[in-house]
């Protein structure tokens, strides 16, 4: 090669490198950050984000664009902008959304970044009140919030869409099936079979006493059951007849792609293949396998103990530990979207290339699954029931049982459990008189519900709204609510009560009023009854040794609560003397008789005698519960008193009777002292007596005083020997305490004297 053609060759090159070199973009295609790739539960207010990057220049923009399809076909393109974001707004609800951006510099491009996917929301997620926990009539219900709505909407109810069969068994229920509202059967314990033709449930006598697992049905008249040691039972639309599969191992799940291909799975990992009326079994994986469901005859899936989830192509089966617990259960809706439940509430999905964990929100067994073009149900341990919606949340269960199966088929739908449990779908509920909506504000995570009817179970479900969609309601939650008020006292059989009493309750939240009645007879018949806004009442009943009846209701402005418990109470008969004691000696002659209060009675009559049939009594009444005496006794006598209560319609029997002795002279005749002064009665209207004892006939000065010491009366009398009474009045002295000082020579006495 010459000099020349060398040249030219190298020339050539070199303009081939520059053309490449050029031909490049010169800014970098940006990294994504937000949401991350494969990011669900994301609000429609999404915020896309991503890396800046640098270029040649420093005019740098971003375009972004949002697919709803992976191809971005259908591809909205934003206008170029100088943020790293793209602010979003009024997304779908529940849609998978595929984002891509490219950087320019200036108005050169770079390539696309990488593609991302993000699934927004699809309902809210209610967290309070728990389901089956007992609330009043105003209970918060709470959720998760979500940005970018315009609202949320509340709806309730007191009537769902699932109720409660009777089954007349008390066998466990293993397996159910539904065709259709008016085709359904259920399978279990002891060879039981029944059968639903949409108005009841009967029996179907199978041959059988082993436990019947599972069913499936092809159309009414080709079905299978299977169940413990290799049972397997065919029904043609009049009769089961009982098949030979060829195992004795407890077969546990079954179904049919057609009336000619079917499988069945159980202990041990065997897998029985129905074909043209030819079974065929193999054993893949020696597991016990619990459930089976298959797509077409190329696409079967099964799973069971030890993580293990099984797929069968048309040719072999594959086995694969999926998740961290035993498997009960499969099904899948198509190719792309499987799911598999089990034990302590784990479910895992497939997405047609991996299985993914999801959250159940619950940690109990999930013991079956079933899903329609609504969406799904799995079911377990101790009634545990979970809805898929788009995500799992916790439902609404009618049974505490543990339910063993759901099956749902269109508008149909079966659960299945312990114990006889049976529970069937009866349409899409909310549709009673009482359901209504309640619009919530956007900005909202709690609304406090009022008046909401007593001893009701209250069903209620949330959706999402903004001007673009509305999001499919969450999964129907409950709660009952209390169906009346709870009495706090006085204590239910109380004996020997006061007339009087405050009756309390405890607070019925949302109620506004409450209604308190009470009779002395169990029937209520002529009952008193007083409406109360407070939580207690004052009531003095009427009777002695009477029992009594009463009991409480709540109200608010659309309902009244039933009545509480009634409680019962028995009055006093009688009064409890207290002093002088029974007995007693050297009482002063003009004592302060006392006895026990009993509230509610307008006054007490005592008699006072020195015989014990009280043929000369002296009788007086009381409005308090004490007695002072207005006049002496004698000295060194025996005295008999006794006391009774009145009401406004009754007397009390008497107090049992009680005596006393009263002090005589010794020790007195020489000395002044506190004992020679009586006052009474004491405390008084200002209008009193004073006795005072002298020896010999003497002079006493008498003066009273004020707490201040001022002096509001002094006298000088003469006595006599003995006894003396002096009547004193003073009618325009102010209630309150005073002392009274009584001196002789240089001997003084004082008393406290009390005028009210």
């Amino acid at each position: 090669m010459n000099m020349k053609n060398i040249y030219s060759l190298v020339i050539v090159l070199i303009f081939l490198f520059s053309a490449q070199v050029w031909g490049q973009n010169r800014i970098y295609s940006p990294n994504l950050r937000a949401p991350e790739n494969g990011q669900i539960d994301q609000y429609p207010d999404v915020v896309l984000d991503w890396d800046a990057v640098t270029g040649q220049t420093t005019d740098i923009t971003y375009e972004a664009q949002l697919a709803a399809k992976s191809d971005f076909s259908d591809a909205i393109t934003f206008p170029r902008t100088e943020l790293t974001a793209e602010f979003l707004e009024d997304l779908e609800f529940d849609k998978v959304y595929y984002w891509r951006v490219k950087a320019y510099d200036a108005d050169e491009p770079s390539d696309w970044s990488e593609e991302w996917s993000f699934k927004v929301v699809s309902t809210v997620s209610v967290t309070s009140p728990k389901i089956g926990k007992l609330e009043y009539a105003n209970p918060l219900v709470k959720w998760d919030t979500i940005s970018g709505l315009s609202k949320y909407e509340l709806q309730l109810d007191t009537v769902f869409n699932w109720k409660v069969e009777n089954a007349e068994t008390t066998n466990d229920i293993l397996g159910t099936f539904s065709l259709d509202d008016s085709h359904s059967w259920v399978v279990g314990e002891g060879g039981l079979i029944k059968f639903y033709d949409g108005t009841s449930w009967t029996d179907q006598d199978g041959g059988t006493t082993e436990n019947l697992n599972a069913v499936f049905f092809i159309d009414p008249d080709d079905g299978y059951a299977v169940g413990d040691n290799g049972t397997v039972l065919f029904f043609d639309g009049t009769a089961w007849t009982s098949i030979v599969a060829g195992t004795t191992n407890d077969l546990s799940s079954v179904y049919y792609v057609d009336a000619d291909n079917g499988w069945a799975v159980g202990a041990s990992g065997i897998i029985l293949n129905y074909s043209s009326g030819t079974w065929t079994q193999s054993t893949p994986d020696n597991n016990d396998l619990f459930g089976i469901y298959a797509l077409s005859n190329t696409n079967v899936w099964a799973c069971g103990a030890g993580k293990i989830v099984l797929h069968y192509d048309g040719t072999e089966w594959t086995s694969e530990v999926v998740g961290s617990k035993d498997h009960y259960a499969v099904w899948f809706t198509d190719a792309n979207n499987g799911w598999v439940v089990g034990k302590s509430g784990k479910i895992d999905y497939f997405n047609g290339n991996e299985w993914i964990p999801q959250n159940s929100g619950i940690s109990k067994d999930l013991y079956a699954v079933s899903f329609n073009a609504s969406g799904g149900y799995a079911v377990g341990k101790s009634g545990s029931v979970v809805q898929f919606l788009g995500q799992w949340q916790q439902a609404t269960s009618l049974s505490e049982e543990n339910l063993n199966a759901v099956w749902l088929n269109g508008d149909a739908g079966t659960m299945a459990g312990n114990s006889g449990t049976l529970i069937i779908k009866t349409g899409e509920g909310f549709n009673s008189t009482f359901a209504h909506i309640l619009n919530v504000p956007f900005d909202s995570a709690s609304y406090q519900l009022e008046d909401l009817p007593f001893g009701s179970n209250i069903y209620y479900r949330m959706r999402a709204l903004h001007s673009q969609d509305t999001s499919v309601w969450s999964a129907t939650r409950s709660f009952p609510t209390y169906s009346t008020v709870e009495l706090k006292s006085p204590d239910d059989g109380l004996t020997d009560s006061d007339l009087g009493q405050l009756f309390e309750w405890k607070v019925y939240k949302g109620a506004s009023q409450y209604f308190f009645e009470i009779a002395d007879n169990e029937n209520f018949e002529n009952a008193f009854t007083f409406a109360s806004d407070s939580t207690s009442i004052n009531f003095a009943t009427f009777y002695f040794d009477t029992k009594w009846w009463w009991h409480v209701k709540a109200a608010h402005q659309f309902d009244v609560s039933d009545w509480s418990d009634t409680w019962t109470f028995t009055t006093k008969n009688t009064v409890s003397l207290d002093s002088p004691e029974d007995n007693a000696k050297d009482v002063a002659f003009c004592p302060l008789y006392e006895w026990q209060e009993i509230i509610g009675v307008s006054s007490y009559q005592i008699w006072i005698d020195t015989t014990a049939d009280f043929l000369t009594a002296n009788k007086a009444t009381a409005k308090t519960p004490f007695f002072q005496c207005n006049t002496p006794l004698k000295r060194e006598t025996q005295y008999y008193w006794k006391v009774r209560a009145i009401s406004t319609l009754d007397s009390s029997a008497f107090s049992p009777t009680w005596s006393f002795t009263t002090e005589g002279y010794t020790g007195i005749e020489d000395h002044f002292g506190d004992n020679s002064i009586e006052i009474y009665p004491n405390p008084n209207k200002g209008n009193f007596t004073l006795r005072i004892y002298s020896p010999a006939g003497e002079t006493y000065q008498i003066s009273v005083l004020d707490l201040t010491g001022k002096q509001i009366y002094q006298e000088n009398r003469e006595t006599k020997p003995g006894d003396n009474e002096i009547n004193l009045n003073f009618p325009d002295v102010k209630a309150g305490m005073y002392m009274l000082h009584i001196k002789k020579r240089n001997d003084e006495v004082s008393k406290k004297l009390f005028i009210n």
